[in-house]
């Protein structure tokens, strides 16, 4: 499989894991660094079928300071992990004009260069898109999708763009995750001259496990007993499979585009469109399951047989 990016073979292995363990558990740990943006809880021992009311005196990942206080960290900490692959491409050039040339290497690896390759550069962004025509189908056989009856500017779009959770989830969360976990990471695996199959499915894994402390949340949420904990553990061992799956994908396609558009698109409508629910899609139009099914074959098919040409 051709890749847009050689490598360089400036890190040695150890050295690469050892980056690559600093940038994405620096990440992570931006989110506490800052008081204003650690979570607490009142303890409780009370068995919850759900997910447990929210205290007054509680602060919850959903509440705007403490989603302004992580927005701030994890912008920085991007910045710095971006400073950190800056600062390792530059350790192998020589001369007065070395911080330029690792500069524009950066962006290279960094999928941050801004040729153009044409139209063709428009498809690896419509690959998952493609890919969620079953549940598409299904908005449109609900009238929700964008200016249909049932869809409201106030209602479905602004809030991304107005509230902090829409900022978080479906802006600033997609991009600075892309550039860290994929970008980032992929440059380093890039410097070290690793195999591309440890650029596609073992890299993703430092995505994965980086969700693994949400389990502290649902544990405290969902009443802080055995069965909540064995409730967190399960949530996040299954989040971080389909996190690392999505990594992996987001992977390829920065590898094959060279470009972090494309994650960072794929990324975006992930969250926009959520896990797909084809079961409580063919509930609703029972009168249309033909139709939904076709749509999710043709974008499962439509996906696999384009994910190919379509980054080429």
């Amino acid at each position: 499989m051709p890749v847009a990016n050689a490598s360089l073979s400036l890190l040695s292995p150890t050295s690469s894991l050892l980056i690559s363990g600093l940038i994405a558990g620096s990440y992570v740990a931006s989110l506490y660094v800052a008081r204003s943006s650690r979570l607490s809880f009142v303890k409780s021992s009370h068995q919850y079928h759900g997910e447990r009311a929210r205290r007054a005196t509680e602060r919850w990942r959903d509440d705007d300071d403490v989603i302004r206080a992580r927005l701030k960290a994890a912008l920085l900490s991007t910045c710095a992990s971006c400073g950190v692959v800056y600062a390792c491409v530059a350790l192998g050039y020589d001369g007065s004009d070395r911080w330029i040339r690792a500069l524009k290497t950066s962006f290279r690896l960094l999928g941050l260069d801004s040729r153009s390759h044409g139209y063709k550069s428009i498809f690896p962004n419509l690959l998952i898109p493609l890919l969620y025509s079953g549940p598409l189908t299904a908005q449109f056989l609900s009238s929700t999708l964008p200016f249909q009856s049932c869809w409201s500017y106030k209602e479905n779009l602004r809030p991304i763009f107005t509230t902090w959770i829409g900022l978080r989830n479906f802006i600033v969360a997609p991009i600075t995750e892309e550039v860290v976990f994929r970008a980032c990471l992929l440059a380093v695996a890039d410097l070290s001259g690793t195999s591309l199959y440890h650029k596609l499915f073992i890299t993703p894994l430092w995505f994965g496990v980086a969700h693994l402390h949400h389990a502290y949340e649902l544990y405290n949420k969902f009443g802080c007993t055995r069965s909540a904990l064995k409730r967190a553990i399960m949530t996040c061992l299954v989040q971080m499979v389909y996190t690392t799956l999505f990594g992996a994908y987001a992977s390829f396609l920065l590898l094959r585009s060279g470009s972090i558009t494309p994650a960072i698109t794929a990324h975006m409508t992930a969250n926009v469109m959520g896990l797909p629910h084809p079961g409580w899609e063919l509930r609703q139009h029972p009168k249309h399951n033909k139709l939904i099914f076709v749509a999710y074959f043709i974008g499962i098919v439509g996906f696999i047989s384009a994910s190919g040409p379509w980054t080429a």
